[in-house]
């Protein structure tokens, strides 16, 4: 299983393994990557762009962004940091210690030298070099026909634009607001704006900009772990108030949907302030209307670099592939949760002893588990990342109680059932 960064070399190969995993991870749209990185244009590389569509043929694609490259270099490294977030999501799923393979080019500046210092003091796993000086004084001649001067005819816009900023951005709604009476929605909107005028407040960085509409809140963070510690402290402050006490449903909850990418920020002349925008400003809001109500779902790029980012303060689980509004293709979505609030990712009908006697929302309601780790013992930590995976429950049903353990990933929130037993009376 690997995952491929397309843009650090012309290494396009497929493993000779049929059955193995592959994916290929490209910084922008398909064309500009060709021109950028495989064939560069020229008709005596054009072998490179038939080896190269023949991997892609047997691997799983992503996208950082499927937007032009616009001469903007910034999109590689982003693609860099995207491509190791993925191959450490799906190690962590498949409990494998993942290994980067990097290439070494002495007689030039090392390509991505913020992914080997990340990968490195992160401790993710061992590194192994591959030296392009030493394969090309192998087998390459010494003026390969792709060195002419026939240049190609691709161009990339050169006019001054702004440049594009990775940025977190969130959308979040409402649920139950159509519900709502017209008397009592001023002291509705009211109440919401408070809950998120607070959270603000005590968050430690501030956002880079907010805007709401009616319930519709839209926020934009510099980095993807201030936007999902403040989005799951919404999904927290929501659930602590009664709504039904300001003529709202009692089912009423928020929505939200975070996304991670490269926008447009600019100074807005009419309102004399900074907005942003672009495409991934509008993969972000289309997001927000697929979330399941009290949680935050998020995108695959947020979910990657979070995993990069966080110091394991969250759990991340796969959702599923699902299209949003105006898209063609399906995206790849996941759901996001504080690692201290392990229990919403629990399965909903839960395994073992307790598939028959209750599903994951009783054990949310009232102080019927216990935190992660029995009180004053060490738990196991097998994968050496300094986290707790070991979940004990304790449950009454039937004056009985059971004691149930399950082992937590915590970076894709994947449950298993690991021991369970009645407990002595």
């Amino acid at each position: 299983m690997a995952y491929f960064n397309a843009p650090i070399g012309g290494l396009f190969w497929a493993p000779p393994d049929s059955k193995a995993e592959l994916h290929i991870v490209l910084p922008f749209a398909k064309q500009d990557f060709y021109d950028t990185s495989v064939d560069y244009g020229l008709k005596a590389m054009a072998e490179f762009r038939v080896r190269f569509d023949e991997v892609l043929q047997q691997s799983d694609l992503h996208y950082a962004t499927t937007e032009k490259y616009l001469g903007d270099d910034a999109l590689f490294e982003f693609n860099a940091a995207f491509a190791q977030g993925l191959a450490l999501i799906r190690a962590d799923q498949l409990g494998v210690e993942p290994i980067a393979l990097t290439t070494v080019n002495r007689s030039a500046p090392a390509v991505f030298p913020d992914f080997l210092r990340c990968w490195k003091e992160r401790s993710f796993g061992s590194v192994h070099f591959i030296d392009l000086e030493e394969i090309r004084t192998r087998i390459l001649p010494k003026n390969p026909a792709w060195f002419a001067k026939d240049k190609s005819s691709a161009t990339f816009a050169s006019e001054p634009r702004p440049n594009r900023k990775v940025r977190a951005m969130l959308f979040a709604d409402v649920k139950g607001v159509s519900e709502v009476t017209e008397q009592q929605l001023p002291r509705f909107i009211l109440h919401w704006m408070n809950i998120l005028d607070r959270e603000i407040a005590a968050s430690t960085h501030q956002p880079l900009h907010c805007n709401t509409w009616g319930d519709g809140v839209f926020l934009v963070f510099e980095s993807v772990t201030t936007c999902a510690d403040f989005a799951t402290r919404i999904v927290t402050a929501f659930e602590k108030m009664d709504w039904t006490t300001i003529g709202a449903p009692a089912d009423t909850n928020v929505r939200i949907g975070v996304h991670n990418g490269p926008v447009y920020e600019q100074l807005n002349p009419l309102l004399h302030r900074s907005e942003f925008h672009g495409s991934h400003v509008n993969r972000a809001a289309r997001i927000e209307p697929l979330t399941t109500p009290g949680t935050v779902f998020a995108s695959e790029q947020f979910a990657a670099f979070l995993t990069l980012e966080s110091q394991q303060e969250f759990a991340i689980q796969y959702e599923g592939a699902m299209r949003l509004a105006k898209s063609e293709e399906p995206v790849r979505l996941y759901r996001v949760a504080s690692a201290n609030d392990w229990v919403r990712m629990l399965p909903t009908s839960l395994p073992g002893p307790l598939s028959t006697h209750a599903k994951r929302d009783d054990l949310m309601k009232g102080d019927r588990f216990s935190a992660p780790g029995p009180p004053g013992s060490d738990v196991p930590d097998p994968d050496r990342r300094g986290r707790r995976n070991l979940v004990f429950i304790s449950y009454s049903h039937h004056d009985k109680r059971w004691l149930v353990v399950f082992r937590l990933k915590w970076h894709t929130g994947e449950v298993r059932l690991a021991v369970s037993r009645e407990m002595s009376p």
